[in-house]
């Protein structure tokens, strides 16, 4: 299974309050985890044969510092650590990783970064398909 979705809330510290940050962390980081938990575990979601395998998909943001990502920072960040950890001794053999696309292009335009060594949105997608199919 892979995963890539949930999304984070893009602004700097100051454009967020309590509520906010928490849909914030609420809509990616305890959304996946909670996902790869159930799956993982085969109880809840029983699409995930034993010794299967969660692809989560995280993002640069959780290796590059920009001031208007520390919602996009913090979930990237949280889902690659929860992925080395819960990894280690998933239930039923699962195994569990974490991949990082290189910048999306959409993503470096928004927050108005270099594009260079950027990946447009619809080919880091496809780059999935060989691996699901």
């Amino acid at each position: 299974v892979v995963v890539c979705c949930g999304p984070s809330t893009y602004g700097a510290l100051e454009s967020f309050d309590a509520r906010r940050w928490e849909e914030n962390c609420n809509s990616k980081l305890v959304a996946i985890s909670r996902l790869v938990v159930m799956l993982a575990k085969g109880e809840e979601v029983g699409i995930l044969r034993p010794g299967g395998s969660i692809t989560v998909t995280t993002g640069q943001s959780a290796r590059t510092a920009f001031g208007m990502w520390p919602g996009l920072a913090l979930n990237n960040a949280g889902l690659e650590a929860f992925v080395k950890c819960s990894g280690i001794k998933a239930p039923r053999g699962v195994r569990i990783n974490a991949v990082a696309p290189a910048l999306v292009r959409e993503t470096a335009l928004k927050a108005n970064l270099p594009l260079e060594g950027t990946v447009p949105a619809a080919e880091a997608a496809a780059a999935y398909l060989p691996l699901v199919f």
